[in-house]
């Protein structure tokens, strides 16, 4: 009859194996949790009368901007049904011709923007996952959440209306972590209304047009610089 030969090593090696497993799921579950109590925050702050006001006055640039967007991106032959709505690389594009990247909020937090709002939506037929207006909406709201120090600033200077010192709240937002949200509910209108006057989207349809068409051309000749200077090197 074979004994078993107990190996205290071994076992010591699987215990401490559990319960680090056990402390990463329990880890998994807080930060579930927190992402899941962040999205009804944003919602409901979405919902809000005095926030839904301030959207209202700019939504007609704001259609204008996403379809232009839409639009801009290559759409191959059977997606074409996409051309409402907005993929990922236009909407980077859209943050990086508007700087809100690196200026507002760094490009890792625009991009997990996008996968939060669109983390339920599934890929049909090869198709990919696009943002609704609605969903653009509110990625301006999470934009402004997390540039809020930057734009409270932006409203004040505008506005000539004090902003209190947030240093230690900057230093504190450098170290969050690209989906993650601080102090959702000290977002105000003057926030949302600070991401607006930085956007400066003018009301008039031809303007705006021109306007986006500038950033178009902009993007483009940088490239061009940038391939210049490979030949050059």
């Amino acid at each position: 009859m074979l004994r078993k030969i107990n190996d205290p090593r071994k076992a010591r090696q699987e215990k401490e194996f559990k319960q680090r497993r056990l402390q990463a799921i329990k880890e998994e579950i807080v930060q579930y949790e927190k992402f899941k109590k962040d999205d009804e925050d944003i919602h409901n702050l979405m919902q809000t009368k005095e926030i839904r006001e301030v959207y209202q006055k700019y939504e007609k640039q704001l259609k204008q901007v996403y379809n232009w967007y839409c639009r801009s991106a290559h759409h191959p032959i059977g997606s074409l049904d996409q051309l409402e709505t907005l993929l990922l690389k236009p909407y980077m594009n859209f943050a990086s011709d508007f700087l809100i990247y690196p200026t507002i909020i760094k490009m890792q937090e625009v991009e997990a923007i996008f996968r939060s709002l669109t983390k339920v939506k599934l890929s049909v037929d090869g198709k990919q996952v696009s943002m609704t207006f609605d969903d653009f909406e509110e990625a301006l709201l999470r934009m402004a959440i997390k540039g809020r120090v930057i734009l409270d600033q932006i409203y004040a200077a505008k506005t000539g209306k004090g902003a209190k010192s947030q240093a230690d709240e900057e230093d504190e937002a450098e170290d969050e972590k690209p989906d993650e949200y601080s102090k959702i509910s000290e977002t105000t209108t003057n926030t949302v209304q600070g991401l607006f006057y930085y956007l400066d989207l003018p009301s008039e349809k031809q303007a705006l047009h021109n306007k986006l068409n500038g950033l178009k051309k902009n993007v483009l000749s940088m490239h061009e610089r940038k391939q210049s200077m490979k030949f050059v090197n």
